[in-house]
């Protein structure tokens, strides 16, 4: 594998890691809102 090949897949895997991390924080808010809407309805 080249270096520059390397750098690709570094930034690639970076980039990936972003979304990653978002989606998350978004799937840690859904939980802690879930139990509250359960809350809610019952």
């Amino acid at each position: 594998m080249k270096g520059s090949e390397a750098t690709t897949m570094g930034v690639s895997s970076q980039q990936s890691l972003l979304p990653l991390s978002v989606r998350m924080a978004k799937l840690r808010t859904i939980v802690e809102e879930k139990p509250k809407k359960r809350m809610g309805e019952n």
